[in-house]
């Protein structure tokens, strides 16, 4: 009777063994798992932070830059030249601002750091002394600016 209850409590504790080490492997798994969910999260978030800063930044530089060699266009075809400096030179502004800001978020990914946020503002350069005629950026403020860029793009 001895040996066969010695017997039986050998397997039993074997059992359980075999359990523990089985319910140890599962949890390695598991926590394995939830590293590898947890970096492709952060992956996704990084990604989509930098496409928000893409947008909110390139985006509207762009925007507005279209928007202006599209005024220029219309002012080169009615011969409106005596605007034409002026406007040439806010299309330049935009387009040394979209190239800034391009500069300055790939400088920052570069570093390993997050993309920086981009305060909006009217580009750099001399400022027209009024607003061009046909041109609806010269005068516009950085919010219109934003809803125009946001419209053309959704467009």
């Amino acid at each position: 009777m001895i040996c066969l209850g010695l017997v039986v409590g050998i397997a039993l504790w074997a059992r359980l063994r075999r359990s523990a080490q089985q319910a140890a492997v599962e949890a390695r798994t598991a926590q394995d798992s939830a590293e590898e969910l947890s970096g492709e999260l952060a992956r996704e978030r990084e990604r989509q932070e930098l496409a928000r800063e893409v947008h909110d930044t390139l985006a509207g530089r762009l925007s507005g830059l279209s928007l202006q060699v599209g005024s220029l266009e219309k002012s080169a075809q009615r011969g409106e030249v005596q605007h034409l400096d002026d406007a040439l030179r806010t299309t330049r502004s935009y387009a040394d601002q979209a190239l800034l800001d391009l500069r300055t978020l790939l400088t920052s990914l570069r570093e390993g750091g997050a993309a920086p946020r981009l305060p909006p503002e009217r580009p750099p350069g001399p400022r027209p002394p009024g607003p061009v005629r046909g041109c609806c950026l010269c005068g516009a403020q950085p919010a219109a600016l934003r809803a125009a860029g946001r419209i053309l793009l959704r467009a």
